[in-house]
């Protein structure tokens, strides 16, 4: 019988877990990533990828942290800041990207997928098949996959975080479905997400835009002329001569075919919940879909100010979004009550935010008919702290438990974010209404 399994990191002073066959199997497969359109641009990132894998098949994945990677990747004195030198991260990120593009092909990775989780710089080995007596945790089997995942609409998504978005959904809806420990109508969390999943629709989730502006015409041609490909555009710089101007010609904005990663995140632990249950997903990106798509099916909405219809379905909320994202500072507000309102926080002014605040919606029976759970930060990474808020069994519990009646009420919830290193590190209830 096939498996689907993947390779933990080792414990300490254990080896890898692999046998050389399947070690054989990692090497294949790598050259093979390292060859792709995807990598071969980036002699940095194959740099990392060669580096990261090696060091974990020679079973010394526990050492490989941020400085070790910088002193020995890059070159840096091995009392370097890693506060003030982020390349070793920079690099992680972009290999993750590449490797979500590598993996777009679902005819890739076929037998074995190599996957640097974020904020880990040890690499997993996904074995898709056949099945191998390997040390690892299993996934799933054939026999448990959940329904196939139906990608609505166009996602013309920015190259690495469109693709990005799409790769991380798919894999997450066909491996979440295994993730043990919760049945249908035993747990807080199978209690909160009930009126989504008996729903006998399949759900929609419909992620935010992302405002960006994108180099065009002439711009664009002369980055080009100066990098290997497009892939590499994002990290190129704009010299100009004292005489030379950018205007807005040079440039082309766009609203509704971006995603931001914080999004793109949420929308992949928002599929592993549905798809653990057994529900088909579909995905429509918020200016593609239209009142009759929400009408039509229980809706997931992910994102706050960037997506017009968390902002359009909660404006008589008791919890309200209100500004607008594209011309000035905008807040979550109670609109009645003590009348309080949250918003983003930083030590200076022009400084990186330090707090985020992030609002969680469901409703039951609101102007679509269908039930509607909306999550979405000030910010992306507050969007993320919300996600993982309400995929979380303990989380839940402990922002619910001491609640009577509220299982088949309305509910909000505006969660507090504490911000390190780009990432949601402490969360807190700041406020929550049922009714």
């Amino acid at each position: 019988m096939n498996e689907h399994q993947v390779v933990s990191p080792p414990a300490k002073g254990a080896g890898t877990g692999i046998t050389a066959d399947q070690t054989v199997v990692v090497r294949a497969e790598l050259k093979r990533v390292l060859e792709s359109p995807s990598f071969r641009p980036s002699r940095r990132c194959q740099k990392l990828l060669i580096y990261l894998v090696e060091e974990t098949l020679s079973g010394k994945a526990e050492a490989l942290k941020e400085r070790t990677v910088g002193v020995q990747v890059f070159g840096r004195s091995p009392a370097y800041d890693t506060s003030e030198d982020s390349s070793v991260r920079v690099c992680a990120g972009e290999v993750r990207k590449r490797l979500a593009q590598y993996y777009v092909d679902a005819a890739r990775g076929r037998e074995l997928r190599i996957e640097l989780p974020p904020g880990s710089y040890v690499p997993l080995f996904h074995w898709i098949e056949p099945a191998q007596n390997i040390a690892g945790v299993t996934l799933a089997h054939p026999a448990e996959m959940p329904p196939a995942v139906s990608i609505l609409g166009r996602l013309r998504a920015h190259p690495v975080v469109g693709m990005m978005l799409l790769v991380v959904i798919v894999a997450s809806v066909v491996a979440g479905m295994t993730w043990a420990g919760l049945t249908r109508r035993s747990s807080v969390m199978a209690a909160f997400w009930d009126p989504i999943l008996s729903d006998s629709r399949s759900v929609l989730v419909c992620v935010g835009g992302h405002l960006a502006y994108m180099p065009r015409g002439a711009l664009r041609a002369r980055i080009n002329s100066r990098v290997p490909s497009d892939q590499e555009i994002d990290n190129s710089t704009i010299q100009l001569s004292p005489d030379e101007k950018l205007t807005g010609a040079d440039f082309g904005g766009s609203i509704d075919e971006q995603v931001n990663t914080g999004d793109a995140h949420s929308a992949a632990l928002l599929s592993q919940l549905v798809g653990r249950f057994g529900k088909e997903v579909q995905f429509r990106l918020t200016y593609t879909s239209t009142m009759d798509d929400l009408r039509n099916s229980p809706t997931l909405l992910v994102g706050a100010f960037n997506n017009r219809w968390a902002l359009a379905l909660g404006e008589h909320l008791p919890f309200a979004l209100e500004g607008d994202w594209t011309k000035g500072p905008v807040l979550i507000r109670e609109r009645d009550g003590e009348r309080r309102q949250w918003s983003l926080t930083s030590s200076a002014p022009g400084a990186r935010s330090q707090i985020d605040h992030a609002l969680i919606s469901r409703i039951l029976h609101g102007s679509t008919g269908k039930p509607v759970v909306q999550i979405g930060g000030i910010g992306p990474i507050g969007t993320l702290a919300a996600a993982e808020f309400i995929t979380s069994e303990g989380a839940l519990s402990s922002a619910l438990t001491k609640t009577n009646d509220w299982k088949k009420r309305n509910m909000q919830i505006v969660l507090k974010v504490l911000i390190a290193n780009g990432n949601p590190n402490a969360v807190e209830v700041a406020a929550i209404r049922i009714w």
